[in-house]
């Protein structure tokens, strides 16, 4: 990947936990949390992991799911709303 698209990463996968943290409520919570990272990638797609949950005193649950997303998704000219389209959970 060149560093076009790894900046384009970047904002994506902040856009997948703010959207994470929005649909499933955890953003509303103390303690709610949503981290996605690039754990892997290879020519054709990149590997993302998507931790999610609560973490406090009173609740400790998380939740992880693995997912794929076609390097083309971050070239440049991509919109936000086709990459999250684009992104589907891995097998």
């Amino acid at each position: 990947m060149n560093h076009k698209q790894l900046d384009r990463l970047s904002m994506f996968l902040v856009i997948l936990e703010n959207n994470t943290l929005r649909e499933t409520g955890v953003g509303r919570i103390s303690g709610g949390f949503a981290h996605a990272d690039m754990y892997g990638y290879d020519e054709d797609e990149i590997d993302i992991e998507l931790k999610w949950g609560v973490h406090s005193d009173v609740e400790n649950t998380s939740h992880v799911e693995h997912y794929r997303l076609p390097i083309d998704a971050v070239n440049p000219d991509v919109e936000t709303f086709k990459q999250l389209e684009m992104l589907h959970q891995a097998d």
